[in-house]
C-alpha cells in the first residue's frame, strides 16, 4: 500500500524537481553572448511544444470518450 502510494506520487515529484531547469537555462542564455535571441526561441519552442502536447492530450481524451462514459477514465 504505501509502495503504491510512492509510486504516484514520484511523477510528481519529478515534475517539480525538473521545473526550475528550464528557468535556469534560460538564464543562462540570457547571459551567455547572444543570449537573448537564443532565450527567445528556446520560450518559444517551449511554448509550442506545451501547446502540442496539450493538443494531442485533448485530441487522445476526445477520440477515447472520456467524458462521455459515466465511469472515470
Amino acid at each position: 500500500m504505501t509502495g503504491q502510494a510512492i509510486g504516484e506520487v514520484l511523477a510528481f515529484g519529478v515534475g517539480v524537481a525538473l521545473s526550475p531547469l528550464a528557468i535556469v537555462a534560460a538564464v543562462v542564455m540570457l547571459v551567455a553572448a547572444d543570449g537573448v535571441p537564443r532565450a527567445w526561441a528556446f520560450a518559444g519552442g517551449w511554448v509550442l511544444s506545451l501547446a502540442l502536447v496539450s493538443t494531442l492530450a485533448l485530441l487522445l481524451a476526445d477520440g477515447a470518450h472520456a467524458s462521455a462514459d459515466g465511469t472515470p477514465a
